[in-house]
């Protein structure tokens, strides 16, 4: 029998050495190694003579000591539990290396624990490749994230690019439909005007030759009709830019001052007149008996727009285009703006609202040439209006009018049809 053992234990003993891929060692209870293989000493640098007898944390990492790693892995070999863990040790010279082992629990005949076996393995290349592998994935999913970002950033550009031209190219297409019905407009405002006169000289000159005073009434209703209707044919040379503006220097703020008493009236009881006028606000060359009409215009539009009453907002101030538009130019201007909170307009009524004759209006309550007049006399002036409106939210329009390149004014001029 005890030959037996002492075969079998050569045989261990001789597999243990063999192992020199795999560090081997033991350790008493007390946690001091008690041998220590090849392996342990071509992975670990050190001899048998210098380590045997050494606690076993001697080849832990410091961190691993503290926390008492040694002790926990032994504590549950103790008690059966096969320890297996992957970790940092440290070699003789100090370096490291990533290992993967396990604590065992040697037993004797008995099976009482009399010792501790550790194997480790070296994995360092393993690690290194896989660590390589991630910071690689890593890097991958970086640029993959930057070049989706780019490209979601190049898509939304993009998107707002198309959305520019689809804006420009509307305004283009609106500007340009406004210049033919304008052209259409004064055809025949310029036809009917001549009618209009012959009317009114041919009524005038039988006004004198009657004196019958039922026939006199009759001529005098229809030279008040005839000139309604000249009225209406100056509104449409208005919008179709074909009158002579009588502009002068103004002060936009001073013109709103002066008619306050006018609009405040004009707006009824239930609405509330607001101003809203900058201070050092530009001057502007501008007609301002058009203006006037322009600004009635639009409070009385803003008024009817709230019908349960509101609140009417009337603005100035000054503003920079820094960017060509298809009906302004880059510069300097002065905005001029009518607000309301009432009904507002869907975007199929103010794509059409300075157009001639068109009114949303019931019958009989207007002619649908007031924001065509406005329109016009602006265009004509080298200025723009603006819309914006939102059903159940309100609207505002904006005119914008050239700042005035004269410091005080040069006196009145006219700006003739162009």
């Amino acid at each position: 029998m005890d030959t037996q053992v002492r075969v079998a234990r050569e045989r261990y003993r001789m597999i243990v050495e063999s192992a020199i891929d795999y560090a081997i060692f033991t350790c008493g209870l007390d946690g001091r190694i008690t041998s220590w293989n090849a392996g342990a000493q071509a992975i670990l640098g050190y001899a048998p003579e210098d380590i045997v007898g050494e606690p076993c944390a001697r080849v832990f990492m410091a961190d691993d000591i503290v926390a008492h790693v040694p002790e926990t892995e032994m504590r549950a070999a103790r008690d059966g539990i096969s320890v297996r863990a992957e970790r940092w040790h440290h070699r003789r010279d100090g370096t490291r290396f990533w290992s993967s082992g396990r604590m065992l629990a040697l037993r004797d005949s008995q099976g009482q624990v009399i010792g501790y076996l550790k194997i480790l393995y070296d994995r360092s290349v393993e690690k290194d490749a896989r660590d390589a592998l991630e910071a690689l994935n890593a890097e991958l999913e970086d640029r993959v994230t930057e070049r989706t970002l780019a490209l979601a950033a190049a898509n939304e550009k993009l998107r707002a690019e198309i959305l520019e031209r689809e804006r420009v190219g509307d305004q283009i297409r609106q500007s340009q439909k406004m210049e033919v019905i304008g052209q259409l407009t004064g055809g025949i405002a310029h036809d009917f005007n001549n009618l209009l006169t012959a009317i009114l000289g041919a009524l005038e000159v039988t006004r004198r030759r009657i004196d019958d005073t039922r026939n006199l009434r009759l001529i005098d209703s229809a030279i008040n009709a005839a000139q309604r209707g000249a009225k209406l044919i100056a509104q449409l040379v208005a919008f179709a830019r074909k009158q002579n503006l009588q502009v002068a220097y103004l002060s936009v703020n001073t013109l709103v001052e002066d008619m306050r008493e006018l609009l405040e009236r004009s707006a009824g009881s239930s609405v509330s007149v607001v101003f809203d006028l900058a201070d050092d606000l530009w001057p502007v060359m501008a007609d301002a008996s058009q203006m006037q009409t322009g600004l009635l215009n639009l409070a009385f539009n803003a008024r009817d727009a709230m019908p349960n009453g509101g609140t009417l907002r009337i603005g100035s101030a000054n503003i920079h285009v820094e960017m060509a538009e298809s009906d302004l130019t880059v510069g300097d201007y002065v905005t001029l703006l009518v607000q309301d909170n009432g009904t507002g307009m869907p975007k199929d009524v103010q794509a059409r609202l300075f157009e001639p004759f068109f009114t949303t209006k019931d019958v009989g309550k207007g002619t649908g040439l007031g924001l065509a007049q406005v329109y016009g006399f602006v265009r004509q002036s080298g200025g723009t209006v603006r819309v914006d409106s939102a059903v159940g939210e309100g609207t505002t329009i904006t005119i914008l009018l050239p700042r005035s390149a004269d410091i005080e004014g040069d006196g009145e001029r006219v700006i003739a049809p162009g």
